[in-house]
């Protein structure tokens, strides 16, 4: 299934295509990733997202279609989180249902288009005129900025890990010391802890 969520657009561009879907919405043509949307089922000019995020594997599943794309997978700026792809739609007013124009009118692709350039997005003319990537910037400036952009992330997670366990091992240690410091009459701290081992043992049980 093709990824349709910004989150998986770099935040650059993610910044744009947010700017762009603004511009569209704010120009009454309302934008969504599902043809389940009602906005898009009842608007006679509507925009679906239809693709952003593409691994290498689905890029090659696509190519060795044919027809689809051009490149294979670590060609495309789909597989750096640089490209979102988009439909044109319009509602059935007969069924209520989404229908994508795969030969849309070129006064929307025109409409699309105005508002694309006004956030820094360029298409391919004649190929893939609805297939959006940053103008001006190449395949490899974006492969980096994706390597950059999953670095970071993985920095973060790594980080988070590293202070839950820390957060673990310091709960351990003040209930260890507390045990340490209650110590009933007549009784003794290593008899105590045993007990409370022994507690914990038969809760988890």
């Amino acid at each position: 299934m093709p990824d349709r969520s910004l989150g998986s657009l770099t935040p650059k561009f993610r910044k744009c295509v947010n700017a762009f879907i603004r511009s569209l919405e704010a120009a009454g043509i309302p934008v969504a990733d599902s043809t389940r949307d009602k906005r898009l089922q009842k608007a006679e000019f509507g925009v679906l997202i239809t693709e952003t995020f593409r691994s290498v594997e689905r890029q090659n599943e696509l190519y060795d279609q044919g027809g689809v794309t051009r490149v294979r997978g670590g060609g495309s700026y789909h597989n750096y989180g640089c490209a979102v792809d988009v439909a044109i739609t319009h509602g059935d007013p007969e069924t209520g249902e989404c229908v994508i124009d795969w030969t849309p009118r070129p006064v929307y692709v025109f409409a699309v288009h105005e508002q694309a350039t006004k956030h820094g997005l360029s298409w391919i003319f004649g190929w893939d005129e609805l297939h959006f990537r940053p103008a001006g910037k190449l395949l490899a400036e974006c492969r980096a900025e994706y390597e950059k952009w999953q670095a970071r992330k993985a920095s973060k997670t790594e980080m988070a890990k590293r202070f839950k366990t820390a957060r673990v091992t310091a709960k351990k240690a003040s209930v260890r010391l507390r045990e340490a410091r209650t110590v009933p009459e007549g009784g003794s701290k290593l008899k105590l802890r045993r007990q409370n081992v022994e507690k914990r043992k038969g809760e988890k049980g």
